[in-house]
């Protein structure tokens, strides 16, 4: 998971160091929206999510993938005042 994050968050312009059991995220500059690629991961999805709320403006592929874990994340999330709709 630490690459994937690592490598779908890089579209964003973070800079990122990483190893197989870590990672360190740095801002240098302003943040680009960015179509995140969750793999199908419900928790990828969701790690996604909270960034996206961060950057603004983001897509995330698989969002049926919380249902494995947390159903109500999505309306859980919109009712704290995240603006995610699916499409």
């Amino acid at each position: 998971r630490i690459a994937v994050i690592t490598k779908e968050l890089a579209k964003t312009g973070i800079t990122i160091d990483s190893t197989d059991k870590s990672m360190s995220l740095e801002r240098t500059g302003e943040l680009k929206p960015a179509k995140f690629d969750s793999r199908g991961d419900h928790r990828l999805f969701m790690a996604f999510c909270i960034a996206s709320m961060y950057i603004g403006d983001c897509t995330i592929t698989s969002p049926e993938s919380v249902a494995v874990s947390y159903p109500n994340f999505i309306k859980d999330m919109q009712a704290i005042g995240g603006k995610i709709s699916l499409s």
